[in-house]
């Protein structure tokens, strides 16, 4: 999903970025975090600083 949502302008009732991302000064999505990368960020955060 992130790939179709880049160059779009974006819309915040579409929930174009339910993961994150960046838009530019005009409103155009220049990148956009996609569940994967969301879920390792996590799974990294939770190694380096989760109770052991």
């Amino acid at each position: 999903m992130a790939e179709y949502v880049v160059g779009q302008i974006y819309d915040s009732d579409k929930n174009q970025l339910p993961y994150g991302g960046a838009v530019d000064i005009n409103g155009r999505i220049v990148w956009a975090v996609t569940e994967e990368e969301d879920k390792a960020t996590k799974e990294r955060i939770k190694k380096a600083f989760g109770k052991k």
